[in-house]
């Protein structure tokens, strides 16, 4: 008569409890997350990586650039993975074309700023 009894409180404690809604189960929720977290983190981060593949591919004799690290440079020649650089006048050097970070576009000539004296001489 007890398990009876307990398999109907049992059974009348399951009607009881309210319906949740589909989109509030873990599922649809964990679904929303993946799509909102695609949008806001990797799709951004794959087209960013994507521009900056497409810039590597197209640097060319002559361009102005930034480096990595933060030097103003002109691109004297290109290899396979590396690119010739020149600093300033008497000063060349070779670097990975992973390290341009930026292609300067202004129509300038292809000059480096000079600086003495903390001010700079040519722009």
């Amino acid at each position: 008569m007890i398990s009876l009894l307990y398999a109907e409180g049992v059974a009348t404690a399951a009607k009881a409890q309210p319906e949740v809604p589909f989109f509030m189960h873990p599922i649809p929720l964990f679904v929303v997350f993946l799509i909102f977290f695609y949008f806001l983190m990797i799709r951004p981060q794959n087209q960013k990586a994507k521009a900056l593949k497409k810039m590597i591919n197209e640097l060319k004799k002559g361009d102005r650039i930034i480096t990595s690290s933060g030097f103003y440079a002109v691109i004297v020649g290109v290899g396979e993975s590396n690119l010739d650089i020149k600093l300033s006048e008497n000063v060349k050097a070779r670097i990975q074309k992973s390290a341009v970070s930026e292609v300067l576009t202004t129509p300038e000539s292809a000059t480096l700023p000079v600086a003495v004296n903390g001010e700079i001489v040519n722009k």
